[in-house]
C-alpha cells in the first residue's frame, strides 16, 4: 500500500512539473517583451522608493524642528514652575507609582490620601501629561470605597 502510495505521488508530481512545462515554454519574442515590461517595472519601482526616501528624509528633518521645539517648550515650561527635569523625573516615579496603588486599592485609604494632597501641593502636576491622571487619581480615590 505505502508503496503504491508512494508511486501515486511520484505519477502526480511528474503530471504536475509536465503541465508547468508546457505553459512555461515561451519564445524569444515573448521572453524579451517580458523581461522588457519587468524591467520597466523595476525602474518606476526605484523610483518610487527614491521618492519615497526623499520623502522620509524630509520628515525626519521636520520631526528634529518638532523634537527641538518641544524641548524648548518643556524648558519654557519647567522654568515657569520652577522646576527642573531631574524633579519632573523623580515626581513621576512617584506619581506613577501612587497612581498604580490608588488604581488597584492596595494600601489604607488615609494613607492613600495623604499621598494624594503631598502629591497635589507639588506644582509639577500642572504639566499636562500629569493633568488627566491626576484627575482620575481623584476620582479614583472618590470610588475607593465603593
Amino acid at each position: 500500500m505505502r508503496k503504491f502510495t508512494v508511486l501515486f505521488l511520484l505519477v502526480l508530481l511528474f503530471a504536475f512539473f509536465n503541465i508547468l512545462n508546457a505553459q512555461e515554454k515561451l519564445t524569444d519574442e515573448e521572453w524579451q517583451k517580458q523581461m522588457d515590461s519587468l524591467t520597466l517595472r523595476k525602474f518606476k519601482l526605484m523610483e518610487q522608493i527614491v521618492g519615497l526616501d526623499k520623502v522620509n528624509d524630509s520628515v525626519k528633518i521636520e520631526n528634529e524642528k518638532l523634537d527641538s521645539i518641544l524641548g524648548d517648550k518643556k524648558a519654557e515650561m519647567y522654568k515657569i514652575l520652577g522646576v527642573n527635569s531631574y524633579q519632573v523625573s523623580e515626581y513621576n516615579k512617584i506619581f506613577w507609582d501612587l497612581y498604580n496603588r490608588i488604581e488597584n486599592r492596595i494600601g489604607e485609604y488615609e494613607s492613600l490620601c495623604d499621598e494624594l494632597e503631598t502629591m497635589s501641593k507639588s506644582r509639577i502636576r500642572l504639566l499636562y501629561e500629569f493633568r488627566k491622571p491626576f484627575e482620575q487619581m481623584k476620582k479614583n480615590m472618590e470610588n475607593f470605597n465603593k
